[in-house]
């Protein structure tokens, strides 16, 4: 595609061109569906979970009467700050955040969907205790919110999901579930294998640590404090505290220190055991039922990102309609903003 051919498809879809968007790596946006209908914010949204666990979620959908398909975007990085009320920002920005990955939320309400972010529990203004990333309780808790949404009186009884990195990661765990209402998940940058992540090559990766410290918990319990008496917690946290790998990274000593978090689990368990099992989405595809569309960047700090469109594209396992979103697994030009108009390709018919 030319410049010119993408600024009048641009015009025809009534949509402006975003900085970052390269005319060389995109195709079919004159297919883009325009927009029909303003906006209507709900905040902080009662969603119940099997448990009686309250958790608190905003809704995004069309100023309009009717129905609507769903849209869920998952994640443990809070939902307050994914629709904080500026342009999506390029990698260079003082202002841009990483972890501002539900998508563009404007975009699809302003086309008939409903947009639905949670605080996950233990986080933001949700109930509760989180459990680290990837748990089986943020599993169920996801199952739990597509039915929600799918029963309420705006929606069509279609839901799908969205979403970059955790919010793509957590779909694989929550369609493996086969909830009745989930019609299609778009996993976008996301790794199927969370030891591989956490220990790629069998080395420790540091990125958990850092990225705990943005992840807006009130209330944490470590799963490791579940599994083991405390006899058996305290000899395992002294066989790793004394570790010189871990001794000699005062980041390190720190976590370990801290005890309750995500961070000290992953530390805790430096092999490939039934923890890491229970975090590994790749074993359970199998279970999904729904079409899959699946993308990722190509650099090397996501291998095992583009490991798992990989794995999906070809494990026979997954035995149900998917497409790769072929222009984003190949280059980088269009993922820095992490809002990300990457996003905008998975609006069709399957939930619609």
């Amino acid at each position: 595609m030319t410049d010119a051919e993408l600024e009048r498809a641009l015009a025809a879809v009534s949509l402006p061109r975003p900085a970052y968007w390269d005319a060389r790596y995109l195709k079919n946006v004159e297919q883009l569906s325009k927009p029909q209908y303003r906006m209507l914010v709900e905040r902080d949204v009662a969603v119940p979970m099997r448990d009686g666990v309250v958790l608190r979620a905003d809704v995004f959908r069309p100023d309009a009467p009717g129905q609507f398909p769903g849209l869920l975007a998952l994640s443990a990085y809070g939902k307050d700050s994914q629709s904080v009320p500026i342009p999506a920002q390029p990698i260079h920005s003082w202002v841009f955040d990483h972890n501002v990955e539900a998508g563009d939320i404007e975009f699809f309400v302003s086309r008939g969907y409903a947009y639905v972010i949670p605080d996950e529990r233990g986080l933001g203004k949700s109930e509760g205790a989180w459990n680290g990333p990837f748990s089986v309780q943020e599993q169920q808790d996801g199952h739990d919110i597509v039915e929600w949404i799918a029963a309420q009186g705006w929606c069509t009884g279609k839901v799908g999901m969205m979403g970059i990195s955790w919010f793509g990661m957590i779909q694989r765990f929550v369609a493996a579930q086969q909830p009745p209402h989930l019609a299609a998940i778009f996993p976008y940058e996301a790794a199927n294998d969370l030891y591989g992540v956490a220990y790629e090559g069998g080395v420790i990766q540091p990125f958990w640590w850092e990225l705990e410290r943005e992840i807006p918990a009130h209330t944490t319990q470590s799963e490791s404090d579940k599994l083991y008496s405390p006899e058996e917690l305290e000899a395992r946290f002294n066989a790793i505290a004394n570790n010189r790998d871990i001794a000699l990274n005062s980041n390190y000593v720190r976590l370990l220190a801290r005890r309750k978090t995500a961070f000290f689990d992953q530390l805790l368990h430096p092999e490939n055991t039934d923890f890491w099992a229970r975090r590994r989405s790749r074993d359970k595809v199998g279970n999904i039922r729904v079409p899959v569309y699946t993308a990722s960047c190509w650099i090397p700090f996501f291998k095992p990102f583009i490991q798992a469109v990989w794995d999906d594209m070809n494990d026979p396992a997954l035995a149900v309609p998917k497409k790769p979103a072929s222009s984003a697994i190949t280059t980088r030009p269009s993922c820095p903003a992490r809002r990300s108009s990457n996003t905008r390709h998975c609006a069709g018919t399957t939930i619609g």
